[in-house]
């Protein structure tokens, strides 16, 4: 894909709270991901990795790549978006 080809198509997007009692099993989405941390101190572990997710961290997963949102000690809030960089597979909800 070329840079001028991209024309994001935003499948879903949302605010995510998450505290102490939260569960997340690890993920391979099938769209590219995005999370922006708002408020608060997370951790996403990408392919044995831990990315540490502080106030203003972004975090772009590609598709097929697996992840699991850790659970916080404290509350942490992230706007997470589930998107395509092209606007082929639109009608796939």
């Amino acid at each position: 894909m070329l840079f001028n080809e991209i024309n994001p198509f935003v499948r879903y997007a949302r605010y995510l709270n998450l505290t102490e009692n939260s569960f997340f099993n690890e993920v391979v989405p099938l769209d590219a991901r995005l999370f922006y941390t708002l408020r608060g101190n997370g951790k996403i572990k990408i392919k044995n990795t831990e990315y540490e997710m502080s106030p203003g961290s972004l975090l772009i997963i590609n598709s097929g790549i697996p992840y699991n949102i850790l659970i916080p000690e404290n509350t942490v809030s992230y706007i997470a978006i589930n998107f395509d960089y092209t606007q082929k597979a639109s009608s796939i909800t």
